[in-house]
């Protein structure tokens, strides 16, 4: 009874409850989707954009970590056209800004993660998979927002997809730029620069981030 008590407190201390009921109101979710949207959440979403919340998922934004302390903001900001598909258990805490740029879509996907002072800054299209572990300060982004050209003088693509998979685990203050996919169970070293892909099961870290080892395990 204590144990429901404690939770039950640790709930109605956090919840931002009306953002939350003006998200359940306005976005796509099934019935047994929840959202949770927890105090100092500056939340803008366009009125074209959508949270897609599929059956079963759960999004917990700007978790507190000790009800007891104040939270840092956290943002999330949706433009024109942009989603953001749920797709399971997804947890954010304190100062994490997300923002989906107009008709991009980020996907999320189960028993995933972001902590404090991470930035996903979406401009087409990030994937993230099942069971991904975002450390702090990390950046990721599907841009350069900027046009660079080859030694040839070719313009490169401003922007190209981002995929994680399954089983990442992404250090503290690493980077992840666009183009890139990490195979499943891939650990990225903390303060990495990662420009290029990795197999699954790959240990990279450095400036620019290089394959460390292969056939790698963690838990």
């Amino acid at each position: 009874m204590m144990n429901k008590l404690k939770k039950l407190w640790h709930l109605l201390r956090m919840v931002d409850v009306w953002q939350t009921w003006r998200l359940y109101r306005t976005q796509p979710h099934d019935r047994s989707a929840q959202l949770h949207i927890c105090n100092r959440s500056h939340i803008y979403i366009d009125k074209t954009a959508k949270i897609e919340m599929q059956p079963k998922a759960i999004l917990e934004y700007n978790m507190m970590e000790d009800p007891f302390k104040s939270v840092r903001p956290s943002w999330l900001i949706m433009h024109p056209n942009s989603k953001l598909v749920c797709k399971g258990h997804i947890q954010s805490f304190e100062a994490v800004r997300i923002e989906c740029k107009k008709n991009a879509v980020l996907e999320i996907g189960d028993k995933t993660y972001i902590n404090h002072d991470s930035e996903i800054r979406c401009r087409e299209h990030i994937s993230i998979g099942n069971n991904v572990s975002i450390a702090y300060n990390v950046l990721m982004q599907d841009s350069d927002y900027h046009t660079m050209c080859d030694e040839l003088g070719n313009e490169k693509p401003q922007t190209l997809p981002i995929v994680i998979e399954d089983d990442v685990w992404i250090g503290a203050k690493a980077i992840i730029l666009k183009g890139v996919t990490l195979g499943k169970g891939c650990v990225v070293a903390a303060g990495s620069v990662v420009t290029k892909s990795a197999p699954a099961y790959s240990l990279i870290g450095g400036n620019p981030a290089r394959i460390i080892k292969q056939d790698i395990k963690h838990s």
